[in-house]
């Protein structure tokens, strides 16, 4: 994600406070992205934690930082996201809400 997506993203987040679980599918390296993209946390994940969201890190690669680990391309992959009640799912330069 660039900077000035992470702006983008920042200006919904701040105007819609009711965000509860939010699932970061593709995430990759969690740690690493800390280190190499920080303006990712500081824009985006740190404000979702200010909400006290759960954050869900979903990767088909067991990354540092990774909650669940899931190869997306087979059949009902995404079926632990039935549980949630109200959900964003963020793909990579993809955003969008799910009451």
């Amino acid at each position: 994600m660039r900077f000035e997506e992470s702006l983008t993203i920042q200006d919904i987040i701040k105007k819609h406070s009711a965000f509860k679980n939010i699932i970061n599918l593709g995430s990759g390296n969690v740690e690493q992205l800390k280190k190499t993209k920080p303006w990712v946390s500081k824009n985006v994940f740190d404000l979702f934690k200010k909400q006290k969201a759960k954050i869900l890190h979903v990767d088909a690669e067991n990354f540092p930082g990774v909650d669940i680990v899931q190869d997306l391309s087979q059949p009902n992959s995404l079926s632990f996201c039935d549980k949630l009640t109200v959900k964003i799912i963020y793909i990579g330069e993809c955003f969008r809400a799910h009451p």
